[in-house]
């Protein structure tokens, strides 16, 4: 009996998930492995090169929404509008990332539940990305890939990159249309001298309470004192607590 149960839960997952997969993400979402589109862009996310080859695959599926002409991208937003973003003059794809005169657009797909479309802004190094109100076409441009909450209402943004900043996070709270950010830090739990502090997300445990793993170097040590903290936000205050409870240990498993 217990077999024939599992059997058949199983049977329904696999019925069910397409149609969530396509309420999340598009109808293209729910081709190929299944797999969270933002995770593959996250997976790629500091390879210009390797998002540009992705952009055609992302318009392909998201079609009714997105274009691309010879001289940059457009989208459309529920309002009724287009926003158009404007490429550099002779910017082709291969030299995006290479040369320091091309700048481009890189369309990188929809999240039709969570209301925003996801963009790259490529320079010569590095880039900014936007997420763009889908509804309105407000625009909010962050400095590393941003790891959005599973209902859109916060995003938490990791500059471990020297060429952004100063290393730290930045936690973003959607306002409105477009998003505000209240936190900009390092949440680690004691302070060290002639140290470095890496941050990774862990999961969104709820719309405002993120779990991040640290992994602090002090001076010349090679092994870093890694720690898991809880930042939580009562009004627009964020604060920083151990996670006693983590259990990522040694390892980094985002929530999509």
């Amino acid at each position: 009996m217990r077999r024939l149960i599992t059997s058949s839960v199983r049977l329904a997952v696999m019925l069910i998930a397409p149609f969530v997969l396509t309420s999340m993400f598009g109808a293209g979402a729910a081709e190929g492995s299944g797999r969270d589109w933002f995770s593959r862009v996250r997976a790629i996310a500091d390879n210009t090169q390797s998002l540009v080859a992705l952009e055609a695959d992302a318009i392909r599926r998201d079609t009714t929404w997105a274009s691309r002409t010879s001289g940059g991208l457009s989208l459309k937003v529920r309002s009724g509008s287009t926003v158009s973003f404007r490429d550099s003059p002779n910017c082709t794809s291969e030299d995006v990332g290479s040369q320091s005169h091309c700048s481009r657009y890189i369309y990188l797909g929809h999240d039709g539940r969570r209301g925003l479309y996801l963009i790259f802004e490529a320079h010569y190094e590095g880039g900014w990305w936007i997420i763009l109100n889908d509804a309105t076409g407000a625009q909010t441009r962050v400095a590393a890939f941003p790891e959005i909450s599973r209902n859109g209402t916060c995003m938490a943004v990791f500059l471990n990159d020297s060429l952004v900043g100063p290393a730290g996070v930045e936690i973003w709270v959607r306002h409105g249309v477009a998003f505000v950010r209240e936190y900009n830090g390092i949440p680690i739990l004691k302070v060290y001298e002639h140290a470095y502090t890496i941050t990774t997300l862990e999961s969104w445990l709820a719309e405002r309470v993120i779990a991040i793993r640290t992994e602090t170097f002090v001076g010349s040590s090679q092994e870093p004192i890694v720690n898991h903290v809880i930042m939580r936000a009562r009004n627009s205050h964020w604060t920083v607590s151990a996670n006693r409870a983590s259990r990522f240990v040694g390892t980094v498993s985002p929530t999509p």
